[in-house]
């Protein structure tokens, strides 16, 4: 697998930079959504999320740090990307379905099944509001800023999914992060090996849309019941 990080990623740093890169890294993705944890109820998630997207979307534009050809079609085979879509996305419904019936079996599949016109709503505008914005944030911003930090492009992919995992702290369970982590892992592996935004934010809404719909909303924000957010 091809786990490479964009070439205008990689490039000769100082120790100076490494470091203040490092306190940024720590300081942004991982003590401020710890910080934030206490306010969780007080915020507006959604506009904190659109405003650091288009934060980080205009630093990429500008600097010139973002390869523009990420913002079209996958550096890999479509026919692949497809596969490896649809094996994900089996695999999830299969182990987020079988934790759902663990939990509460009477929810599983509730939003679709007793809501079925709010879901497809939810369905539909999650993608832009939600997923895209977190993979402009968690993707391709952290995989150009703070590429200069490991040698190894699976540490990056790591570290990406780690921070992932932390902002998921605000909903206050430990499931959220823990499937935030895997899931980050996933989507930081695919931005890798295609180096294409449109194609990792399709795979986050594929994955959220499901947890969602498994019943497993409850975990990331949605009224208990089955209720969609």
């Amino acid at each position: 697998m091809r786990t490479g990080v964009p070439p205008q990623a990689v490039q000769p740093v100082t120790v100076r930079l490494r470091l203040l890169r490092s306190v940024e890294m720590i300081a942004v993705f991982f003590a401020l959504p710890v910080a934030l944890v206490p306010l969780a109820g007080r915020t507006p998630r959604l506009l904190l999320l659109a405003v650091a997207a288009l934060a980080c979307g205009i630093s990429l534009w500008r600097n010139g740090r973002l390869d523009r050809r990420s913002l079209g079609r996958p550096r890999t085979h479509l026919r692949a990307l497809f596969w490896r879509l649809g094996a994900r996305a089996a695999v999830s419904i299969a182990v987020l379905s079988l934790i759902q019936v663990a939990i509460d079996p009477s929810g599983a599949w509730a939003p679709p099944r007793r809501e079925p016109l709010e879901w497809l709503r939810f369905a539909l505008v999650y993608p832009v509001v939600s997923a895209c914005p977190q993979e402009v944030i968690y993707r391709a911003y952290s995989f150009h800023r703070y590429a200069c930090l490991f040698r190894r492009p699976g540490s990056l992919v790591w570290a990406s999914a780690a921070a992932f995992a932390a902002v998921h702290l605000v909903y206050q369970n430990p499931a959220a992060p823990l499937l935030a982590l895997a899931a980050g892992y996933w989507f930081g592996t695919t931005y890798a090996r295609t180096r294409s935004l449109p194609a990792v934010a399709v795979e986050h809404a594929l994955i959220g849309n499901i947890v969602f719909a498994v019943g497993l909303g409850a975990f990331f924000g949605a009224p208990p019941g089955g209720a969609v957010p």
